[in-house]
Protein backbone atom coordinates (compact mmCIF):
# COMPACT_ATOMS: atom_id res chain seq x y z
CA UNK A 1 0.00 0.00 0.00
CA UNK A 2 2.97 2.51 0.75
CA UNK A 3 4.13 1.72 -2.70
CA UNK A 4 1.02 2.40 -4.38
CA UNK A 5 0.61 5.80 -2.60
CA UNK A 6 4.03 6.41 -3.90
CA UNK A 7 2.85 5.77 -7.67
CA UNK A 8 -0.25 7.65 -7.38
CA UNK A 9 2.20 10.52 -6.81
CA UNK A 10 0.30 11.43 -3.68
CA UNK A 11 3.11 11.60 -1.03
CA UNK A 12 6.84 12.36 -1.50
CA UNK A 13 8.98 10.41 -3.58
CA UNK A 14 11.78 10.74 -0.81
CA UNK A 15 9.28 10.56 1.97
CA UNK A 16 8.22 7.57 0.75
CA UNK A 17 11.28 5.52 0.11
CA UNK A 18 12.45 6.58 3.84
CA UNK A 19 9.25 4.97 5.30
CA UNK A 20 9.44 1.99 3.23
CA UNK A 21 13.04 1.66 3.99
CA UNK A 22 12.54 2.15 8.33
CA UNK A 23 9.29 -0.75 7.25
CA UNK A 24 11.67 -3.04 5.54
CA UNK A 25 14.14 -2.63 8.32
CA UNK A 26 12.04 -3.35 11.23
CA UNK A 27 10.89 -5.99 9.33
CA UNK A 28 13.95 -7.37 9.06
CA UNK A 29 14.36 -7.25 12.90
CA UNK A 30 11.33 -8.66 13.40
CA UNK A 31 12.14 -11.98 11.23
CA UNK A 32 15.45 -11.76 12.99
CA UNK A 33 13.79 -12.59 16.20
CA UNK A 34 11.70 -15.04 15.39
CA UNK A 35 14.58 -17.23 13.46
CA UNK A 36 16.60 -17.20 16.87
CA UNK A 37 13.61 -17.70 18.79
CA UNK A 38 12.83 -20.65 17.11
CA UNK A 39 16.35 -21.87 17.20
CA UNK A 40 16.85 -21.82 20.40
CA UNK A 41 13.43 -23.32 21.37
CA UNK A 42 14.84 -26.34 18.52
CA UNK A 43 17.91 -26.18 20.25
CA UNK A 44 19.93 -25.65 17.19
CA UNK A 45 21.90 -23.35 19.00
CA UNK A 46 22.84 -23.20 22.96
CA UNK A 47 21.54 -20.94 25.52
CA UNK A 48 24.25 -18.50 26.55
CA UNK A 49 23.64 -17.46 29.99
CA UNK A 50 25.00 -15.01 31.48
CA UNK A 51 25.33 -12.59 34.50
CA UNK A 52 23.86 -9.43 34.10
CA UNK A 53 23.54 -6.33 35.85
CA UNK A 54 20.31 -4.51 36.46
CA UNK A 55 21.55 -0.87 36.31
CA UNK A 56 23.08 -1.59 32.85
CA UNK A 57 19.88 -2.61 32.01
CA UNK A 58 17.73 0.26 32.96
CA UNK A 59 20.04 2.00 31.63
CA UNK A 60 18.13 1.71 28.12
CA UNK A 61 16.78 4.74 26.66
CA UNK A 62 13.27 4.38 27.34
CA UNK A 63 11.93 7.80 25.76
CA UNK A 64 12.58 6.35 22.48
CA UNK A 65 9.93 3.71 23.95
CA UNK A 66 6.32 5.25 23.14
CA UNK A 67 4.09 5.48 25.72
CA UNK A 68 0.63 2.67 25.51
CA UNK A 69 -2.44 5.30 25.25
CA UNK A 70 -5.63 4.67 27.36
CA UNK A 71 -8.55 4.65 25.61
CA UNK A 72 -11.77 5.08 28.08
Amino acid sequence: MLAETGLRGEAGTTEVLQRTLRLATRMGELVDGLLTRARLMAGAVPLALEPLRLDQLSSRPWSATPLPTSTG
